[in-house]
């Protein structure tokens, strides 16, 4: 198990709530046939507090993944 101590102090970094960390972190997202649970799934990581973008890249679904996928999020790739 890693343990992740400042070099310096030698103590471990402070345990944050969500509510505690800013906006910060780009998620990444692929999907493929996913219609039916997209939106909920998206919604779920929005709600996460460092989660500032999602970007949901659709692997050339069938089913209206993307269309269902794109309520909300900062940036969708669909493949040519």
């Amino acid at each position: 198990m890693q343990d992740f101590r400042n070099s310096q102090t030698g103590k471990r970094p402070e345990v944050k709530s969500n509510e505690d960390i800013e906006s910060c972190l780009t998620a990444v997202m692929p999907v493929y046939n996913e219609a039916a649970t997209v939106a909920e799934v998206v919604k779920v990581v929005l709600e996460q507090r460092p989660v500032q973008q999602l970007v949901i890249v659709d692997d050339c679904s069938q089913d209206g993944t993307s269309a269902a996928g794109a309520n909300g999020c900062a940036h969708q790739v669909d493949p040519p």
